[in-house]
C-alpha cells in the first residue's frame, strides 16, 4: 500500500544507489518503503559510511528544529519527541491520521552520533534550506544536523526537484 505522500521513484533510485555502491563493494542495507520508519533508520544509520535518503523534506520557519525528512508513518509514538506530518500539512506529536513521521533536526541532535559517515545524500526536496533569519553565526537546518551529528559531508537541494529527475540523476 502506498501512501500518499509516497515517491514513485523512491524505491527506484534506492536501488540503483545500492547497485552502484555494491559493484564498488560497498555493504549496503536497504530500509525503504513501509520499514523506513524514524527509529528503524535511526538504527541502521548509526553505523553507516554513506547514507542515501529518498524522499520529502519539510522546513518549518517558525520552529526549524521541527524540520526533517518524512520517513514512514510508525504505527505508534514510541517516545515523546515523536513527530508526524498530517495530511493537512501540520505537525503533531500523534501518528493518528498522519501521512508519515520526521525525523526531525531535533532528533538529529538529541539521539544520533554518526561519527562513521563519510556521506550522507539527502534527496528530498528544499534539504537544503536554511533558517537565515537567525542573526546567530551558524544556520538551522537538515544539512547542519547531520554535520552535528558526525556526518563529514552532506549532499541536499536548495529547491525543488521532481521524483523522477533525481532518480535519474542517482543513475
Amino acid at each position: 500500500m502506498r501512501m500518499s505522500f509516497s515517491l514513485d521513484g523512491a524505491d527506484i533510485e534506492g536501488e540503483i544507489v545500492r547497485r552502484h555502491l555494491q559493484m564498488k563493494r560497498v555493504e549496503c542495507v536497504a530500509v525503504a518503503s513501509e520499514s523506513a520508519t524514524v527509529d528503524n533508520v535511526l538504527e541502521h544509520i548509526r553505523n553507516a559510511n554513506i547514507v542515501h535518503f529518498g524522499c520529502h523534506a519539510l522546513f518549518d520557519p517558525d520552529n526549524p528544529e521541527n524540520s526533517g525528512l518524512v520517513l514512514s508513518r510508525s504505527r505508534k509514538s514510541t517516545d515523546g519527541n515523536s513527530l508526524y506530518l498530517r495530511h493537512d500539512h501540520g505537525l503533531s506529536n500523534s501518528c493518528e491520521n498522519a501521512v508519515g513521521e520526521v525525523l526531525s533536526l531535533k532528533r538529529l541532535w538529541q539521539s544520533i552520533d554518526m561519527f562513521d559517515c563519510h556521506f550522507v545524500n539527502l534527496a528530498a526536496c528544499s534539504s537544503g534550506q536554511v533558517d537565515w533569519t537567525d542573526n546567530s553565526d551558524e544556520f538551522y537546518g537538515l544539512a547542519n544536523g547531520f554535520l552535528y551529528s558526525g556526518a563529514r559531508s552532506v549532499l541536499v537541494s536548495l529547491w525543488p526537484v521532481h521524483d523522477w529527475l533525481s532518480v535519474v540523476l542517482s543513475s
